[in-house]
């Protein structure tokens, strides 16, 4: 597969992780304004959920470059990530909604 293919998606599942990792803090699930309510038991499938999510874009990054390069880029796309998400929860916290999947 082609290599920028794989680092997009890497990118992507580094930004679904770190929202789902956001969305298992009962202070980013209030900014949704979602209806349903916060219970420790959505907090640990976010986190188990986010988690799943980063060690896929591990794997993705695996398949692109050397094991030694891989954990850099996989690394710097979760710092990347991060800051996305959190520029996000900052001006539009409503655009996570989409993630909020479980019920």
């Amino acid at each position: 597969m082609n290599e920028f293919i794989l680092l997009s998606l890497t990118l992507v599942s580094c930004y679904t992780g770190m929202s789902w990792l956001a969305l298992a803090m009962k202070s980013h699930w209030l900014q949704l304004r979602v209806k349903r309510d916060f219970t420790s038991i959505k907090a640990t499938v976010y986190r188990i959920l986010g988690a799943a999510s980063l060690c896929g874009a591990l794997v993705l990054c695996l398949q692109v470059d050397h094991p030694s390069i891989a954990f850099l880029v996989w690394i710097m796309s979760m710092v990347v990530a991060a800051k996305a998400v959190g520029l996000t929860l900052s001006y539009r916290a409503t655009w996570l909604r989409p993630l909020a999947i479980i019920n």
